[in-house]
Formats: C-alpha cells, structure tokens, sequence
C-alpha cells in the first residue's frame, strides 16, 4: 500500500488502538466492581482476561483494514476436552500474534499469557492487563533488552504451575521473544514450559502462525 494512503490509516488505527484500551479497562474496572462482594479474584481476573481478548481482537483486528487473517486448520477443541491442565504453544513472529490468536481458538477459550512486567505501566493498556493477572517477566537491558531479572523467571513459573493447578490454562511463545528472521527457521525453543508440563502432566497444544510479521 502506498505510504500516503497508509499514513492516515496507520493513525486512524493508532487511535482506535488507545479507544480499545479505554473501553476494555472500563469494562473491567466496572465487572470487577459488580463482582468483589462474591466472586473470587481469580475468577475476576479470568472474566477480565475475557473481556481483554475478546474487546482487543474485535478493535484490533475485526475493525482493521490493513489485517486479514486466515485460519488454515481450525481448532478442534474436543481434543483437550476434560483436560485440566492445557498450555498452548505457538512460534512468535509480531506483537500481533496475541491478537490473532483469538479467532483459531475460539471466543470461548481463554488463557493466561507471559507478558513483560513494564508493559503493565502503560496507561489504559498495561493497566487492563493487570487486571488479567497474566504471568509476569522483569525484563533487564542486558542481552539487547532480553535479559532477565534475577528470580523473576522462577516466580512466573511457580505463578504458572498454580494457575495450571486450579485449571487456568496458559499460552507462550517458547522461542522466548520475537524471532528477528521471520522469513527463516523458527527460534530455539526453551525448556521451561515443556519442563513445567511434564511435571504437571499438562497438555501442550501447539500452533502456528505465518505472516503475522507484515501486521
């Protein structure tokens, strides 16, 4: 597309991203208000993971001119039926992917993503993130802004063993972060999440994503 007619449109979208963050928050910080006398904060949290998934991908990429998505084989959720325990795993190509992710899952289905713990800052964003309790990582400067707290990858883990144990299901990009060459071989995979489903006796649901990179 031509960057005259993209510029306007890339704004446009900018804008309709922040409207999705204020809408989306709202919508939470009124369940959670309607709600604290007799749910439980982890199924507060749950509901706000809901409205986070649901509200962003209806704002993000059903109202975006520029994104189309295809879903090539789609999920067939009998497969993990009755199963507790569930992490889904897929390759990580764009910030885009968490968006996308919603529509070959199903609107039904919900899960606790690691997320990095300074995005929580952002105002209306991060903050309806928050209130989703998703699985936190503190991020350093070392290794070009990959590098990792001291502790606080063992503390997202122990975090993702407890919400597995209650039935909270879990999604992550076991290549660890964005693969900088999308147009070659997906990133080493790290053993965390498998080490962490063999222990719980989880099962892992892979999946794919191709192109999101071009978002």
């Amino acid at each position: 597309m031509h960057h005259v007619v993209r510029a306007p449109i890339t704004i446009a979208m900018g804008v309709l991203l922040l409207l999705s963050w204020v809408v989306i928050w709202s919508a939470q910080m009124l369940l959670l208000f309607c709600t604290k006398s007799f749910a439980t904060r982890e199924f507060r949290a749950d509901m706000c993971a809901h409205l986070q998934r649901k509200g962003s991908y209806f704002f993000t990429v059903l109202l975006n001119p520029l994104w189309w998505s295809k879903v090539v084989k789609p999920f067939d959720s009998s497969k993990i039926a009755g199963r507790k325990k569930v992490i889904i795993m897929t390759n990580h190509m764009s910030n885009a992917d968490g968006y996308l992710l919603v529509r070959p899952l199903g609107f039904t289905f919900c899960c606790s993503y690691v997320v990095k713990a300074s995005l929580l800052n952002i105002p209306f964003g991060g903050w309806s993130l928050k209130n989703c309790d998703e699985l936190l990582v503190k991020f350093t400067t070392a290794k070009d802004g990959w590098g990792t707290e001291k502790g606080s990858v063992t503390a997202m883990m122990e975090d993702a063993r407890r919400k597995l144990a209650r039935g909270r299901r879990i999604g992550v990009f076991p290549e660890g972060a964005r693969n900088p060459n999308p147009s070659g071989c997906i990133g080493e995979f790290k053993l965390g999440f498998f080490n962490l489903a063999f222990e719980e006796r989880a099962t892992i649901l892979p999946m794919a994503i191709t192109g999101s990179e071009h978002a």
